[in-house]
């Protein structure tokens, strides 16, 4: 009887996290603000596979729109998560082991207090758009080439 009730529970537990993994995955990817090479993104997707599918499926209207890459021969762009979104930045005194204020990117053209964004980074994009492309993500760098193909580097 105890063991039925142990799969019972583990087995919703299981559906539980499948179903937020879903809902999580099925959220639309939304650029909230930009700032100089500096993309701020809600609902980043979770896994490598995801944040490149992303970049590819978007990159084109990204760089066309706000304009980031000003030599295609040398390029940086940096992918951030919008997090809490817009805060006020703390104020004098205020210290934190987590969080400085050169920790937010703040928004001079935005008149209220709240116009800062914490620096969360996610992954970023940097080489020659006519030879090769790389994707950093965590600890992993990727290298595409214009042919689409993308390949994980060996960093050992």
């Amino acid at each position: 009887m105890l063991k039925r009730s142990a799969i019972k529970i583990i087995i919703l537990v299981c559906v539980i996290i499948a179903l937020i993994a879903a809902w999580q995955s099925s959220r639309p990817v939304q650029i909230m603000a930009v700032k100089d090479s500096v993309l701020f993104i809600k609902n980043i997707p979770v896994t490598d596979n995801g944040k490149i599918k992303w970049w590819n499926e978007n990159k084109d209207f990204i760089i066309k729109k706000y304009h980031l890459i000003q030599d295609a021969k040398f390029f940086t762009i940096i992918i951030m998560d919008f997090g809490e979104g817009y805060q006020e930045l703390p104020g004098t005194g205020w210290s934190s082991v987590d969080k400085s204020d050169e920790d937010f990117i703040c928004f001079e053209e935005i008149k209220n207090k709240r116009r800062c964004i914490y620096k969360e980074w996610s992954f970023d994009i940097t080489g020659n758009m006519s030879r090769k492309v790389f994707i950093n993500i965590g600890d992993r760098s990727y290298v595409q080439t214009p042919d689409g193909k993308t390949e994980l580097i060996d960093n050992q």
